[in-house]
């Protein structure tokens, strides 16, 4: 937000134990100050300017959850890592919950902090964001549980003020381990079809990177530059763009 000119409203959040960045409604949960400063807010750079979908709609699929108290969805997610990992790591950085496949491997993490030296493979080869603007199964499926700003949880197996990093879970699948404005990459662009408890609800954490223009999704890269992915590309060289530390090569091109 700094960057972004929003730094007036960046300065008014409490990042403490409270962790209300939602008003969803739902269990009594609602807007608390001085975190109301995101109601209603839009950020249109987290906006895809040709996605016609209401950017304040309700993406769970739950009939009679429209709870969304003003609370902003994203067409753009922070790359959290990619599974299967490139380097064969396994559960040292992935683990699988109820919720899909989690790993630690990329730049924006839940609940760990990344630094731009981090980036092993390199600022070029490693995918900093990128674009879920497009439709699964006809509507939108991105990574927006409870909107842009809920963040993750942890809350079948121990959920508290200190949510434990992706690769220290079980990894029997009990784990609620969720995302909001991240995703694991596991699947290829556009993926017209959504897997359960992977990419079928807003709080899986590999949901598609995908986009509403035909054949290519845009991604965000750690050296600054934008560039648009072809559906097409090789998916190990997805994921190794996915992930910022597996010291596997990628083409120039």
């Amino acid at each position: 937000f700094p960057f972004m000119e929003l730094g007036n409203v960046y300065s008014q959040l409490e990042f403490g134990t409270s962790n209300v960045f939602t008003g969803s409604g739902l269990y009594g949960v609602k807007w608390q100050a001085p975190n109301n400063a995101l109601r209603g807010l839009l950020v249109s750079e987290l906006r895809c300017p040709s996605n016609p979908s209401d950017p304040w709609q309700d993406q769970l699929p739950d009939p009679g959850r429209a709870f969304q108290e003003q609370t902003f969805n994203a067409d753009y997610a922070g790359v959290s890592g990619a599974y299967p990992d490139p380097a064969g790591r396994g559960s040292a950085v992935c683990r699988r919950n109820y919720n899909g496949y989690t790993c630690n491997t990329g730049l924006l993490v839940p609940h760990e902090t990344r630094r731009m030296a981090q980036a092993t493979d390199g600022t070029s080869k490693s995918i900093l964001v990128a674009e879920q603007s497009g439709l699964v199964d006809g509507r939108q499926r991105a990574s927006n549980y409870f909107g842009a700003w809920c963040g993750g949880r942890d809350d079948w197996c121990g959920f508290s003020a200190n949510p434990r990093p992706a690769n220290q879970i079980p990894e029997d699948g009990s784990c609620h381990y969720h995302h909001s404005g991240v995703v694991t990459v596991r699947f290829h662009i556009n993926t017209p079809t959504a897997t359960p408890n992977s990419s079928a609800r807003p709080e899986d954490n590999n949901t598609i990177i995908n986009s509403s223009h035909p054949g290519l999704a845009m991604a965000l890269f750690a050296d600054g530059s934008v560039r648009s992915l072809e559906e097409t590309i090789d998916m190990d060289t997805f994921r190794r763009l996915s992930t910022s530390n597996d010291g596997q090569a990628v083409a120039a091109d």
